[in-house]
């Protein structure tokens, strides 16, 4: 996949005014975002993340058929850095929504979240020695963060499962 992208990237830099183009393009990003949020990319968001993303639709019991439950993982180079992110964000998710995060604590996290009542969604964090949790509801943050505090070996590494799977036969 890594190498065509790179021939799909190759016939654009065929283009003597792509490179320059690009290079607009994400300094007008920036500035929007500078303008809207108060966050510098650069500055406060790129000096921390990490190549690490990830992101689920999870049910845990809180489900609603109309707007699935979602995690995101973002990983930290620089917990310090990420949680002066996270402070800058929140600031700007208070301003324009008119809400107010409630500072909370899962196990030996700080959680930072919100339940919107007129929204069906709300903002949810903590910052991790190695991640930046993201979750719609406080119960997903909670339950994510203990997943992560005390994580379960995987079924097919434990005795009964494989003596289970050699006593079956094959067919």
């Amino acid at each position: 996949q890594l190498l065509k992208l790179r021939r799909i990237l190759s016939r654009f830099r065929e283009n003597s005014t792509f490179d320059s183009k690009l290079e607009e393009a994400m300094q007008e990003m920036a500035d929007s975002a500078r303008e809207e949020t108060g966050i510098d990319l650069e500055g406060d968001l790129f000096l921390w993340w990490g190549p690490e993303l990830a992101i689920g639709v999870i049910d845990f019991g809180d489900f609603d058929e109309n707007l699935p439950e979602i995690v995101g993982f973002i990983e930290t180079r620089d917990v310090n850095a990420s949680e002066d992110f996270l402070f800058l964000l929140m600031d700007s998710i208070e301003a324009e929504e008119d809400v107010k995060f409630e500072k909370g604590s899962f196990g030996g996290f700080t959680t930072y979240g919100y339940d919107a009542p007129d929204k069906d969604i709300g903002a949810h964090f903590a910052v991790t020695e190695k991640y930046l949790v993201v979750a719609t509801s406080h119960n997903l943050l909670d339950s994510t963060l203990g997943m992560m505090e005390n994580p379960r070996r995987p079924l097919a590494e434990k005795q009964k499962f494989k003596d289970a799977m050699e006593s079956i036969d094959e067919p």
